[in-house]
């Protein structure tokens, strides 16, 4: 039985952001649904600003006094 994977059963964890509790799928599940959600929102709002800023960046040769 090599090839067939284990289920996981969920056990109760408290979120490290909000502190709520919800079912986890692991140790590495360790912020609620909600809360990734939100984190996603603001992770993405920085990605579009960054690569526009790098991208007028990135190009220039590096040293000297150009």
């Amino acid at each position: 039985m090599a090839g067939r994977k284990r289920k996981r059963k969920k056990s109760k964890q408290n979120c490290l952001r909000c502190d709520r509790e919800f079912p986890s799928e692991g140790i590495n599940n360790r912020v609620c649904p909600n809360c990734r959600e939100s984190n996603d929102r603001v992770a993405n709002m920085y990605v579009e600003p960054l690569e526009v800023w790098l991208g007028g960046f990135h190009n220039r040769p590096r040293g000297g006094n150009n």
